[in-house]
């Protein structure tokens, strides 16, 4: 499918296994047989949705504010870092929330903050200390996935992951925020790793 390059490949099957977990998680399809109680996957659907007063209210009744979905192990701060729910966000750093949890293929909030263009969640992952040069299982830094170059094939992999969310965007938005993040990125120290 993708002829320029293998880390093209490696993005599209990274969001088609986010997105998948996404869906996964807000359907009511097989809750309960799943290793995460139903209270504990409540909070996807709550971060999903942008609701913080549910989020606020199913972490002070208990729920722990690190557990990760059990199909790629994304964790709540992880997914407000793909809508770019800042407010969410900026309520799970405040009250504990690993900064530097990995997900299953070794991304961090911050790796996801960068590649969704979501600006003021790239700043608040750097401002609270999140560990800029942390790689994923790709051997790729944050600054690796917003520094891809932008071809048709990560335009159209952009348009599936945000179709598949159902979620408004920008294609605008996230071409011209790239630039601006991995300038971010280096100027907090972040090096280029160059992937597997």
């Amino acid at each position: 499918m993708f002829k320029k390059s293998k880390s093209d490949f490696c993005i599209l099957l990274y969001v088609t296994l986010v997105c998948s977990v996404f869906l996964w998680g807000c359907s009511d399809v097989n809750k309960e047989n799943t290793s995460v109680p139903q209270d504990q996957m409540d909070i996807f659907t709550a971060v999903g949705n942008g609701d913080l007063e549910m989020v606020q209210s199913l972490i002070s009744s208990g729920v722990d504010i690190d557990v990760q979905e059990p199909l790629i192990g994304s964790s709540p701060l992880t997914l407000s870092c793909v809508y770019g729910h800042h407010d969410i966000a900026e309520w799970l750093v405040k009250h504990g929330a690993d900064l530097n949890l990995r997900n299953k293929d070794g991304n961090t909030p911050l790796h996801i903050a960068s590649f969704h263009c979501h600006v003021s969640c790239v700043k608040l992952l750097l401002a609270q200390g999140a560990e800029v040069n942390l790689t994923n299982k790709r051997g790729e830094t944050a600054l690796d996935i917003v520094s891809a170059p932008w071809t048709p094939e990560l335009k159209r992999f952009y348009y599936y992951i945000h179709d598949l969310f159902q979620v408004h965007f920008d294609m605008r938005r996230i071409e011209s925020r790239r630039l601006p993040i991995a300038e971010m990125l280096k100027e907090a120290g972040m090096k280029l790793n160059g992937g597997s």
